[in-house]
């Protein structure tokens, strides 16, 4: 199965998608299309932009702990025994490249365009949601998400 990373802006955007690449993604994670991984530093991350105004008054107390217990229940926390430094042109994404590389992802999936410009690190594919999702799409059933068609 295919190891994926999804930043905290692909997360929490599509705790609220109704249709479209996040809607996709998040429907491919929950049913089994592929692993997520996440990290300490990420987790925090997606708890304090949760927390922010703009998220609480849209998902509310409970919707918004109902995901982190989905992060928490569907997830592999990976531990960061490997740190990334000076690769990211913003030293606090190094992380998101840290739990990428320790977890050995295929895929980090980001709306970060300075992310998305370094188009791979180590061995891992960096994409905007919309192109995983159509990773996805065409992907055949049961064909890792790695093998191109």
């Amino acid at each position: 199965m295919s190891r994926v990373v999804l930043d905290t802006n692909v997360l929490v955007s599509a705790v609220r998608a109704e249709r479209g690449a996040l809607a996709i993604i998040r429907e491919g994670w929950l049913t089994g299309r592929f692993q997520v991984y996440v990290s300490e530093p990420l987790l925090a991350e997606v708890e304090r932009t949760l927390a922010k105004p703009y998220f609480a008054t849209r998902l509310g107390p409970d919707r918004t702990q109902r995901f982190l217990t989905l992060l928490q229940r569907a997830t592999v926390l990976q531990p960061i025994t490997e740190r990334v430094v000076g690769v990211a042109t913003h030293a606090e994404d190094d992380w998101i490249l840290a739990t990428a590389h320790n977890a050995h992802a295929q895929f980090l999936v980001t709306g970060d365009k300075a992310l998305q410009s370094l188009g791979t690190f180590q061995a891992t594919r960096i994409l905007d949601p919309a192109s995983f999702a159509d990773l996805l799409e065409t992907a055949q059933e049961g064909c890792p998400l790695d093998r191109e068609r």
